[in-house]
């Protein structure tokens, strides 16, 4: 296991000193004008133990051996219960700056060290990656069967694009409009190709660190191999786990790691994109919790909040309305951290949550930057059947692009 990647008892200190003064319960009350939800968990279940401060409790315990056996079920659903956002940090920051997704994935760490975790459906989708490379145990073989006839790719370009999972087997659609988009404006990529494996967020996440170490390695030796110098990502999880979790594992990558968005942004700025075909619609904006919090906050560093607004209001006809809760004080859509596997009520009812704040902005579409976020906020839309429609960035540029 590296030795980078924190453990529980990196955490002991914070686990200990914890004041459980509830303030992880409600988003950034100085700034807002109004009292408003962040803990989607501690919203749906409704008890303190769901909260951020109840999971801390829960890590100080499992370091005191405190814990007794009849107790282990309940205790591991209030440890995976969680979409692990990150929203209660912003709140702590103010006051202690606890980093509470580490926390959360270090006691979830711990708990599979010790025999009593991750969730089932966790153990079934570790299994697939392991037998096919990714979480939903399609056929590896299968993994660029969306690429459209007639891309241009280059195998000697530096620029690559790593696909991940969810674009590759379930929202198929970002995927092509990212390529349709690279060719468009000109830019020689190539894939990482066949030897692309699950980028290992969904184990990191809940847990499960051997194989994702193992994933880590095999992906970062295969870039170098390919003399790629810049990967981008149009899945804010492969994004996330590339530049904040590979490094505790490899190392310097040797690559530099960038979303597509920002990548974009840089290709808007330089004249080498050109959007000129209007798109006559109001438009709100959803920040992934992966591009956004879990960069920016106890960090010291900035998440990706601006490049995907510059590069909307740079789309002729686009009118964007925000959200109450955006940026750094998003609202979840509610499938990290294992839950839209483990946990699909949480995830639903968070993600309704979010369509219902998109829908009172008079958005006619609701926009995102994550295929994860795409698939669960769909998801909201069709159990509301909701006058919404939803879009990919990627998409709308690729539309709109000269």
């Amino acid at each position: 296991m590296a030795d980078k990647l924190e453990k529980l008892e990196d955490f002991r200190e914070d686990l200990i000193t914890c004041g459980h003064c509830m303030g992880c319960n409600v988003f950034n009350w100085w700034t807002l004008d109004k009292w408003v939800d962040c803990c989607p968990s501690g919203k749906k279940f409704g008890f303190i133990s769901y909260f951020a401060v109840g999971r801390v409790e829960l890590g100080r315990a499992l370091l005191e051996e405190e814990i007794e056996p009849q107790d282990i079920e309940v205790l591991k659903k209030i440890a995976y219960a969680c979409p692990t956002c990150g929203a209660c940090i912003l709140q702590c920051k103010e006051f202690k700056e606890m980093d509470n997704i580490a926390i959360i994935e270090a006691l979830r760490a711990k708990m599979v060290e010790l025999g009593y975790g991750p969730m089932p459906e966790h153990t079934k989708f570790a299994q697939a990656v392991d037998t096919v490379n990714n979480p939903y145990g399609e056929p590896h073989e299968k993994r660029f069967d969306w690429l459209p006839e007639g891309t241009n790719l280059d195998k000697d370009a530096e620029i690559g694009y790593f696909v991940g999972c969810t674009s590759a087997y379930r929202e198929q659609e970002l995927a092509k409009a990212t390529v349709k988009l690279l060719n468009k404006a000109n830019i020689n990529f190539q894939l990482i190709g066949s030897d692309e494996y699950c980028c290992g967020s969904p184990l990191l996440r809940t847990g499960i660190r051997d194989k994702a170490i193992e994933l880590a390695k095999h992906n970062v030796e295969t870039i170098k191999k390919k003399g790629i110098k810049k990967v981008i990502f149009s899945c804010a999880g492969c994004y996330r786990t590339f530049k904040e979790d590979y490094p505790k594992i490899v190392g310097d990558l040797g690559f530099e790691v960038i979303h597509v968005t920002q990548f974009f942004e840089q290709m808007l700025k330089e004249g080498l994109l050109k959007l000129k075909k209007p798109i006559n619609k109001i438009i709100t904006y959803h920040d992934p919790c992966h591009m956004g919090r879990h960069i920016h906050l106890t960090k010291k560093k900035i998440g990706v909040f601006d490049a995907p607004r510059n590069l909307l209001k740079a789309i002729p006809g686009i009118e964007l309305k925000e959200m109450v809760r955006i940026r750094e004080n998003a609202w979840c859509c509610g499938a990290g951290g294992g839950v839209k596997a483990a946990f699909k009520d949480l995830a639903l009812t968070t993600a309704i949550d979010r369509i219902e704040e998109a829908l009172s902005t008079g958005a006619e579409i609701l926009v995102s930057a994550c295929p994860f976020c795409r698939r669960n906020l769909m998801d909201a839309i069709n159990a509301k059947n909701a006058s919404i429609d939803f879009k990919d960035i990627v998409e709308l540029l690729e539309e709109s692009i000269d």
